[in-house]
């Protein structure tokens, strides 16, 4: 096995962030990714400077010949000087979450077949579904509110009025990343709004499109900071044939 390292060199341009109103913040970035093989990860900035972080050993895959390649997108927030910068969707309740885990479950018997593993930190996705096993699958669709929700195991079930297959991926050459987008109700970005925790839970951001008639739930009436962000996907390579059973 040949261990290898994509990294994503993004470029942003037009930056103009304002302060949110409503609850909303309805800011415009507009920009291109390319990635470049290297040790690091830097966001460059054509009206200020270039970020450097450490490589993200997550983005290390490897390839055999020996057994099939199961593969899935991992999606990263990007947003340099955010406090979930870099931080992937988490697929929990129905919706999607920056920080904190996910809702994968995998019946035991479906783990000891090897269909899927009992737990994983992965949320993969393939296209504008979820990367699970459950009959049916589970579909990524976008709320009238501008909730990025998939829907439950066992169920086609989607809030009416919603759009389906928001997502598309515009792939990077040379490498497994890919820029991703969000589409819909106007929506020209992603947005993440803080969640209501107590004390011993990590902050977590719900993820919404940042359209201008997107509405909060009234959890977020405490703390209405909403930050516009960017979105990169990354292809994971899978253990098992989908990344879970399904996401409760």
């Amino acid at each position: 096995m040949r261990p290898y390292m994509f990294v994503v060199i993004g470029t942003l341009l037009s930056l103009a962030f304002s302060a949110p109103q409503g609850g909303r913040a309805h800011n415009e970035l507009d920009g291109t990714l390319t990635t470049t093989l290297s040790a690091t990860l830097s966001f460059t900035f054509t009206s200020t400077h270039v970020v450097t972080l450490p490589t993200i050993s997550s983005f290390t895959t490897t390839s055999s010949t020996s057994k099939p390649t199961y593969t899935a997108t991992e999606i990263y927030a990007v947003r340099p000087g955010a406090p979930f910068h870099m931080i992937p969707f988490q697929a929990a309740g129905g919706v999607f979450r920056l920080g904190g885990g996910n809702a994968a479950y995998c019946p035991l018997y479906a783990e000891k077949l090897g269909a899927c593993e009992a737990r994983t930190n992965i949320t993969g996705i393939n296209g504008c579904s979820l990367s699970t096993v459950v009959p049916g699958g589970q579909s990524i669709y976008l709320a009238p509110d501008g909730e990025l929700k998939y829907t439950p195991p066992h169920s086609a079930y989607m809030v009416p009025g919603s759009i389906s297959c928001p997502l598309s991926y515009t792939e990077v050459r040379d490498s497994d990343a890919s820029e991703v987008r969000i589409a819909g109700f106007g929506a020209t970005s992603f947005m993440a709004c803080p969640m209501l925790t107590t004390t011993r839970v990590k902050q977590q951001w719900q993820v919404y499109a940042n359209t201008l008639n997107a509405s909060t739930p009234l959890r977020h009436e405490n703390d209405t900071t909403c930050w516009v962000f960017e979105a990169v996907g990354v292809e994971k390579q899978l253990s098992h044939f989908a990344a879970t059973w399904e996401y409760v």
